[in-house]
């Protein structure tokens, strides 16, 4: 599945898109989010098709939130300030 990445900053998103590379995930990108920003870190998915996916990319993140939301393309990381690494 294509991701977006969505950065606090470039150097984090940076770090993170290698990290799903090495997990094996393809078409990693930064890019920037546009709609209402979440409270904390969460991966969103365009269907119902991609959840599993989404979910996957979740817990290799460590991100506790997955939602479905149609205005994403594919799956979209949106990365806030409680973000781990």
């Amino acid at each position: 599945a294509d991701l977006a990445m969505i950065p606090i900053d470039n150097s984090l998103a940076g770090r993170v898109a290698e990290t799903l590379t090495t997990a094996g995930w393809t078409s990693v990108e930064p890019g920037n989010y546009t709609s209402a920003q979440p409270q904390t870190s969460a991966v969103y998915y365009a269907s119902a098709d991609l959840a599993p996916a989404a979910q996957a990319v979740a817990e290799t993140l460590g991100i506790a939130t997955v939602q479905e939301l149609g205005e994403v393309s594919s799956i979209t990381v949106v990365l806030r300030s409680d973000f781990a690494e």
